[in-house]
C-alpha cells in the first residue's frame, strides 16, 4: 500500500526544485529516496537518524512505530544509487542536529522532521533546525494527528510541538492527504514555512 500523505512531500520536492534536504529520522531510507528521485539533477542530503544498528529508543519514550529501521551502511547504499551527494549522521539527534548545524553553511530547501516523537524530542528538534529556515526552507512534519495523540499511549509529540509553533512568524499548514491504521487515528503532514 503506497502512503498517500507523503504524496505533498514527493510534489514539494518537484516543484521547488529542492536540492539540499535534511531529514531527521530517516528509518529505512524509502522516504529519502523518493524525495532524491524527485530532485532534478543531483541534490545534497543530509540524514540523522540512530539506525539500525542496535540503538533504539525505548518504544515507551519515542512513540516509535517503525521498530525494523535499517543499517547505516544500508541506508548509504540506497541512497547513493540516486545519485545524489549523502551524508549521514549516526546518533540522537538532539546531540547530533545541534553540532552539525553549529558546523554547517548549508543553505537547505526542505527540512523534514519524522525522528523520535516524544513532545521534547520533537521540540529540540524543531529548536534546533529552526535557524536553518531561510525565507524559501519548506520545513515538513510527518505523523500529525488531528486529535493529537496515539491511542492509549498518552501525548504525541509532533501534534504538540506543530500546534505550539507562533503562527505570527510561520504558516502552518496541516495537509490534505492523510492514512489510516488499525487502531490510529489519521495522520497526515504538516508545512511549515516563514511568514
Amino acid at each position: 500500500m503506497k502512503i498517500k500523505r507523503y504524496l505533498p512531500l514527493i510534489e514539494q520536492v518537484r516543484q521547488s526544485q529542492c536540492k539540499t534536504i535534511m531529514e531527521i529520522g530517516v528509518c529505512n531510507g524509502m522516504n529519502a529516496k523518493d524525495m532524491l528521485e524527485a530532485v532534478s539533477g543531483k541534490g545534497n542530503y543530509f540524514g540523522f537518524d540512530l539506525f539500525g544498528d542496535g540503538i533504539k529508543p525505548a518504544e515507551n519514550e519515542e512513540h516509535c512505530v517503525f521498530t525494523h529501521p535499517l543499517k547505516l551502511d544500508q541506508v548509504q547504499t540506497k541512497l547513493q544509487a540516486t545519485g545524489a551527494t549523502v551524508q549521514l549522521f549516526q546518533g540522537d539527534s538532539t546531540v547530533t542536529v545541534p553540532k552539525f548545524v553549529a558546523e554547517t553553511s548549508e543553505v537547505f530547501d526542505l527540512i523534514f522532521i519524522d525522528g523520535g516523537h516524544d513532545f521534547e524530542t520533537v521540540l529540540k528538534d524543531w529548536l534546533n533546525i529552526e535557524c536553518l529556515i531561510q525565507q524559501h526552507t519548506v520545513v515538513m512534519f510527518d505523523d500529525y494527528f488531528t486529535n493529537g495523540y496515539l491511542k492509549g499511549r498518552g501525548d504525541w509529540g509532533i501534534t504538540g510541538v506543530v500546534n505550539s509553533i507562533d503562527e505570527n512568524k510561520y504558516n502552518v499548514e496541516i495537509l490534505p492527504y492523510s492514512d489510516a491504521y488499525p487502531g490510529l487515528d489519521d495522520l497526515c503532514l504538516v508545512k511549515v514555512t516563514k511568514k
